[in-house]
């Protein structure tokens, strides 16, 4: 908008004022005009006492005058009625302006609250991945220091990845270009933010999957394992008892057979393995 176009235009500007003026002037001098024009001159040149009827002297002196504001009169208003709608302009240009800066402010407001809200989920997701590391580390060091044991891995949701993905992203990249453009690399910074988020779900289901997998992997491995155990220690029991029969109790444990049958009875991985997977 240039600087006319910012000037408040007024209704009685000075061309206004001047033509109504000069109509007033005229319409009050039609009224003494006949007094002056047919009043004795000073001058033979300007001399009008030789008049016609009172009222042709009249009608004569006075309608020029009047027809003569008429049309100023009728001047002044078109001149107002291009004022008008000069103004009509000038208020439909604000009204448009200001509907555009309240609607950039309202998209601005909307791009910083989703910014915000983009911000809180980020440090869910932070504290998150903090923790699913410090589970799967508990989960190793349980797996190495009880093997026999069942340990289990605990999960946390992936609601909060894709609650991110949920928020439109063309609105995050306005929010990026409005409020973080003074960053040089912050187009780059946008799309490394959501690869990772497009990565890090996929990441963690495929790590529960194969959780799962072991998992199950390793019960039956485990149980496999337990059952041929109980079978090993239910004819290592059959051949202890055997000896005991036919020799009495306190020479049975002599024999080797039935003394390392006796002690693998007793042996205490085989009974922490057995008793880890009831």
């Amino acid at each position: 908008m240039n600087d006319k176009e910012k000037t408040k235009i007024k209704n009685w500007d000075s061309i206004t004022k001047l033509i109504l003026g000069i109509s007033i002037s005229v319409i009050i001098f039609s009224f003494v005009s006949p007094i002056i024009f047919t009043s004795t001159s000073i001058s033979y040149a300007y001399d009008f006492t030789e008049t016609g009827q009172i009222g042709d002297t009249i009608g004569g002196i006075v309608n020029p005058f009047i027809a003569l504001a008429g049309v100023l009169l009728t001047f002044l208003a078109f001149y107002m009625q291009i004022k008008a709608n000069q103004i009509q302009i000038t208020q439909f240009n604000q009204g448009l302006i200001k509907e555009k800066e309240l609607r950039l402010l309202i998209e601005k407001k909307d791009y910083f609250n989703k910014l915000t809200l983009l911000k809180v989920d980020l440090a869910d997701i932070e504290s998150d991945i903090k923790s699913k590391a410090e589970n799967l580390k508990k989960y190793f060091e349980s797996e190495k220091k009880s093997p026999f044991q069942r340990n289990l891995f605990i999960k946390s949701p992936l609601k909060n990845y894709s609650r991110i993905l949920e928020i439109d992203r063309l609105s995050i990249f306005n929010g990026f270009s409005l409020f973080l453009s003074h960053r040089e690399r912050w187009i780059k910074e946008f799309s490394k933010l959501y690869n990772i988020l497009d990565f890090l779900p996929e990441l963690f289901q495929d790590l529960y999957n194969k959780y799962d997998h072991h998992s199950k992997d390793m019960f039956d491995s485990k149980m496999a394992i337990r059952n041929g155990l109980i079978q090993l220690m239910d004819r290592l029991s059959e051949l202890i008892n055997m000896y005991l029969r036919e020799y009495n109790r306190e020479n049975y444990l002599k024999y080797p057979a039935s003394a390392l049958a006796n002690k693998t009875i007793l042996n205490d991985i085989t009974i922490n393995f057995i008793g880890g997977m009831r």
